[in-house]
């Protein structure tokens, strides 16, 4: 079954920045572990069993809970891919724009006869959570996902 995804949000911050040779865990000019690093303690708090965060192709996972459905939270940049040059060094922190997306997954087999779980509930939990604990974060500006479209021309 396809991940279901909630609304993502993307801001910019001044606390974050790409950390060398970060992308070799995941594609070229893709970060996001600092996100996730500093995500991980905050939703411990709120009780989830969060995992280490880990490189996949399309930026840096935070797996949420596994049971009774897979539930993480992606984090990456904007990626400039047209502007940069290989070999190009990470962007400075100020030109980076952040983008964390909460997913939800239910594993197709597990549940091929057996009813299925709601995923919505825990997913629009922690979609809020997120967003809460981006809004209370005063180095964060949360910023329209149309700012994305026209990033990298300012």
């Amino acid at each position: 079954m396809s991940p279901r995804i909630a609304p993502g949000f993307w801001f910019k911050s001044s606390i974050f920045e790409a950390e060398p040779n970060e992308d070799e865990e995941t594609n070229p000019r893709m970060y996001g572990r600092q996100v996730a690093i500093w995500l991980r303690p905050k939703l411990i708090e709120l009780g989830y069993e969060v995992e280490e965060p880990f490189g996949e192709d399309w930026g840096w996972c935070l797996m949420c809970q596994r049971e009774p459905y897979r539930m993480w939270i992606g984090c990456v940049n904007l990626r400039d891919y047209e502007y940069a040059q290989p070999g190009d060094p990470p962007p400075p922190r100020e030109r980076l724009l952040w983008n964390v997306v909460p997913m939800a997954e239910i594993p197709f087999f597990r549940y091929l006869f057996r009813k299925k779980p709601d995923i919505s509930p825990g997913l629009d939990k922690l979609s809020t959570e997120l967003n809460e604990m981006l809004a209370s974060e005063p180095a964060i500006t949360v910023v329209d996902d149309e700012v994305s479209n026209s990033w990298f021309d300012a």
